[in-house]
């Protein structure tokens, strides 16, 4: 195995193991050198990123699902109250769920697991996600208090 396919096969699987939840937050910030690195270098395609976060993806819905049914709970999330409810849309859609755990999701005001897929451009969302991934969201500058309004 090359230097090159070794480092393909280490950031692929690393990148199926992703949280989310922490993709812009922090991983994306930390990684974004090394991952436009391998990008640009041809070692990691679009392809294989999108492959491999498609596995993040069905493990948020997964948790999603948990966190929504678990008994005894004081309040109940619904589906479009999560964090990333365009991830547990598309888990749906590619059939991730039985029949009777889609008919334990809460959904708001009526809604279906059909109509619920259908607010979410879910062809975009790993597309989206890479994006996300390869292009961070630069954090906002705080320590410029000429735009903040603090006088009591």
């Amino acid at each position: 195995m090359s230097l090159r396919d070794a480092l393909r096969t280490a950031t692929i699987e690393e990148l199926s193991r992703l949280n989310l939840l922490t993709l812009n937050i922090s991983y994306a910030r930390v990684n974004h050198e090394v991952l436009k690195f391998l990008y640009e270098r041809e070692i990691i395609d679009d392809f294989s990123i999108e492959e491999a976060l498609e596995t993040p993806v069905f493990n948020l819905a997964r948790n999603y699902y948990q966190m929504m049914t678990r008994k005894g709970k004081s309040h109940i999330t619904s589906a479009d109250q999560l964090a990333r409810p365009e991830c547990l849309a598309y888990a749906l859609d590619k059939g991730m769920f039985t029949r009777q755990e889609m008919r334990q999701i809460p959904f708001d005001d009526g809604d279906t697991v059909r109509i619920f897929t259908g607010r979410y451009n879910l062809e975009k969302l790993l597309p989206a996600l890479r994006e996300e991934l390869l292009n961070p969201k630069p954090l906002p500058n705080f320590s410029n208090n000429s735009e903040c309004n603090c006088s009591p």
